[in-house]
């Protein structure tokens, strides 16, 4: 991986973007084409774009700060994604059985009643619940940090319109297999690291307004 990542990926490159993305291909974006008909954006043609990677680093352990920034542990994630879906069909179907049985009662049910289920109906699928939150989504903690292949991690220094998503599937397609990345965390930007962010415990306006006068000053 690290020979196909530093002699095939760096550099000028050509790269095709995702098809998840929101560039526009005959006046409609792409990731529109896609939600609305997956057959029809197979044969879509996505113009490639020049990017340039300046560096390309493959590793086996993400970095301390990429961790506490709380990247998203995608095997958990995918495994309780799983687990909440299949917790819905079961509950489902077990409320198509329910309705069926009093099938014979909601028919009997007549004017305003009826309309008051039905609006009762609609609210409750506007409230539906999310599946994950701030504090509940599964991370990746320290002691996961080790990387042991299918996975790996790359540290990428790129130039603007640069998508990592098309990084990590062309390396798989180099190496005649397919990738998918997992995660992402931007750990610099100009001249702001990661690890001048300000976690969420030191949230206070003292804290905050000296990240700002800090910010003001190296952009000046």
């Amino acid at each position: 991986v690290k020979e196909v990542a530093a002699s095939k990926l760096t550099g000028k490159l050509k790269q095709v973007p995702p098809l998840y993305s929101a560039i526009r291909v005959d006046g409609k974006r792409l990731y529109e084409i896609a939600r609305k008909d997956s057959d029809k954006a197979e044969d879509v043609e996505i113009p490639m774009r020049d990017v340039e990677v300046y560096d390309l680093k493959v590793g086996s352990e993400l970095d301390e700060a990429v961790v506490k920034s709380g990247v998203v542990n995608g095997r958990l994630y995918r495994e309780a994604v799983k687990a909440f879906q299949a917790e819905a069909d079961a509950k489902k179907s077990e409320e198509s059985l329910e309705k069926d049985e009093s099938t014979k009662q909601l028919a009997n049910d007549q004017g305003g009643k009826k309309k008051g289920r039905r609006r009762n109906n609609k609210r409750q699928k506007e409230q539906k619940p999310k599946l994950f939150d701030e504090q509940t989504v599964p991370t990746i903690e320290q002691s996961k940090s080790k990387l042991e292949l299918p996975e790996f991690s790359i540290a990428v220094k790129c130039g603007g319109g640069t998508y990592i998503r098309s990084l990590v599937r062309d390396i798989g397609y180099e190496l005649d297999t397919v990738a998918s990345m997992t995660g992402l965390v931007r750990t610099k930007q100009g001249p702001f690291v990661l690890d001048d962010a300000l976690t969420k415990e030191n949230w206070t306006a003292d804290k905050i307004y000296e990240a700002i006068r800090q910010s003001q000053d190296r952009l000046e």
